[in-house]
């Protein structure tokens, strides 16, 4: 799970977290993120509200800097690759909410598949 947390419009929320993946030793792997349930979109995510009524925009990132997009590596987004060594491997993955979006203070959810090629 990424939690962002309280969401107010005045600022960013940001967080991270990681995805295990356990392999081979030796056996190279790709990890792909697609768009989301809810705008099924990897270059422009958003998490709705349990009406489905409204919605907040947010990205996924391969870095810190939020510099990349993490999606399929179409659209000018990336994977993230790695070679297994037979434990579990943690990748972070990082996430952002942009400031300036006023929406209904409630809960925001989306559920994002993991694809592991290897």
């Amino acid at each position: 799970d990424l939690d962002f947390g309280a969401y107010t419009a005045g600022s960013d929320a940001a967080n991270a977290t990681t995805i295990d993946v356990t392999c081979t030793n030796g056996t190279t792997y790709t990890i792909a993120l697609d768009g989301g349930s809810v705008a099924h979109d990897v270059t422009a995510r958003q998490m709705g509200d349990s009406g489905g009524s409204n919605h907040l925009s947010y990205g996924l990132y391969t870095d810190a800097s939020f510099g990349t997009v993490w999606g399929d590596g179409t659209l000018s987004t990336a994977t993230v690759g790695g070679t297994g060594n037979g434990t579990a491997q943690p990748i972070t993955v990082y996430g952002r909410v942009p400031a300036g979006q006023y929406v209904p203070a409630t809960t925001y959810t989306d559920e994002i598949t993991v694809k592991v090629t290897y």
